[in-house]
């Protein structure tokens, strides 16, 4: 019969045809027949199917669409999250390189404080010797003026408390002649006396004009007789006026430095007066 083949469950049916079968039943306890109004409800019936199948697809979709923007929000979010925490350790790292540039500045500043601190401090050291020196000077200008008359010699100042005596050659020496005269050696006694009592160096120079040597037996050349007489009064300053020898120094220049074209100013001993505390040998 049809209702034993219709309620009959085929080995390996779907849940679909027990579905179908459990319809069929119905249908046929309400007094129905399984002719076209039968089959109208089974397409009716097929067709909700249908359309739940298409609802049941349309929301998987959308379950699947949602998932998917959740997922790309999820990406996006995790994205901006390392971008935020690389901007944070940007931040940081530039943080220390300012604070450490900062560090860098300061102390260079405190380095040229302090050096500017020491060149002040070796400025005024400086200006208080030259002070000191300028004094010295002073004091020193004031004995010699009262020690050479007029005529007998000049004097001038020079860097680093430096004083020159020049005196003329025929105060102290005849022509051509390394021996000092008398009134040579009150001179020399009068400038001894006002040496005596400082520390200053004192170097003597000897200084000819451009005239050749007429007697060479008594000197080869200008040079020998520069040399003698810086010499000579050398050895009158250390043994008559008794200053120390370590004070003293005897140069020749022969006719090599001239002061100008007058030979009787060319023709002079200078002596030349350092501080005790300048080098002038190195």
């Amino acid at each position: 019969m049809l209702w034993g083949i219709v309620i009959q469950k085929a080995p390996g049916s779907s849940i679909m045809a027990d579905y179908d079968d459990f319809e069929v039943r119905q249908t046929q306890r309400r007094g129905g027949s399984t002719g076209p109004e039968a089959d109208n409800y089974e397409r009716r019936r097929r067709s909700g199917i249908g359309i739940v199948g298409v609802a049941l697809l349309l929301a998987l979709l959308a379950l699947v669409g949602a998932a998917a923007w959740v997922a790309s929000q999820m990406q996006t979010h995790q994205t901006a999250i390392k971008k935020a925490r690389k901007d944070v350790r940007d931040a940081r790292e530039a943080a220390r390189e300012a604070a450490k540039r900062e560090q860098d500045a300061l102390a260079a500043a405190q380095a040229r404080e302090g050096a500017l601190a020491g060149e002040r401090a070796r400025l005024q050291h400086e200006l208080q010797g030259a002070r000191g020196e300028a004094e010295e000077a002073s004091a020193l200008l004031a004995k010699l003026r009262g020690a050479v008359g007029a005529g007998e010699g000049e004097l001038e100042t020079g860097e680093g408390g430096r004083v020159t005596l020049k005196l003329v050659d025929r105060v102290l020496f005849q022509s051509g002649e390394a021996d000092l005269t008398q009134g040579g050696t009150r001179v020399l006694t009068r400038v001894g006396d006002a040496l005596k009592d400082t520390d200053n160096q004192i170097w003597v120079q000897g200084h000819t004009d451009d005239q050749p040597i007429r007697d060479r037996t008594k000197f080869a050349s200008n040079w020998e007789l520069s040399t003698a007489r810086a010499v000579s009064v050398v050895h009158y300053l250390q043994d008559e006026v008794h200053i120390a020898p370590r004070r003293l120094a005897a140069v020749g220049f022969s006719q090599y430095r001239p002061v100008g074209r007058n030979r009787s100013k060319n023709r002079r001993i200078e002596i030349v007066l350092y501080p005790a505390r300048v080098r002038v040998v190195r």
